[in-house]
């Protein structure tokens, strides 16, 4: 892994708790793209949210669990700013735009979908359902090419262990959304 990551630690190896959390974020984020594109082979070029997006969440999760005391970026207050004041912009895209023609990139690829997957594990699917459906994803399309809808069907319609969930009636117009 070659990674031109900044700030580095100061002479004498010491850094600052900002440095190291950035290094350790850094690494976490980068090992994770061994699954998110490399397992999951995603098609970065026309879907770049479904390469960094879903590897920014794991790396958020990662950081979560791993210690409170590793801010991740997402929960740092100038992170939220960032992305509420990305979020009223008027010249925004859908991130189901094609990954080269992206306003602020960065966020579409990386943190919108990374909230966006929060809000669908902590308040819409819940963490256990979320969770289940996540792995399915992951190990249904380990060493395949998935594109967008194959995750949001796999989302959609992965019930937790011992749960029936029923195929919903409607996607609500969401596919026709989607493809205009």
């Amino acid at each position: 892994m070659i990674t031109f990551q900044s700030p580095r630690p100061e002479k004498g190896g010491t850094c600052s708790e900002r440095t190291k959390h950035g290094l350790i974020s850094m690494v976490i984020h980068e090992v994770g793209h061994s699954w998110f594109p490399m397992i999951v082979n995603s098609d970065e070029q026309r879907w770049r949210w479904m390469n960094e997006g879903l590897n920014s969440f794991v790396q958020f999760l990662a950081e979560r669990e791993w210690a409170e005391a590793c801010p991740s970026r997402l929960q740092q207050s100038n992170g939220k700013r960032n992305m509420f004041t990305y979020m009223k912009r008027n010249d925004i895209r859908p991130i189901m735009f094609a990954a080269d023609n992206l306003i602020s990139g960065s966020h579409n690829a990386y943190g919108k979908p990374t909230l966006a997957l929060t809000i669908l594990q902590e308040s819409i699917l819940g963490r256990e359902q979320f969770d289940f459906a996540f792995k399915q994803y992951a190990n249904r399309w380990k060493f395949k090419r998935p594109t967008p809808f194959d995750f949001f069907r796999t989302m959609a319609m992965s019930p937790v262990e011992g749960n029936s969930r029923k195929r919903p009636e409607s996607d609500h117009g969401c596919r026709k959304r989607v493809l205009r």
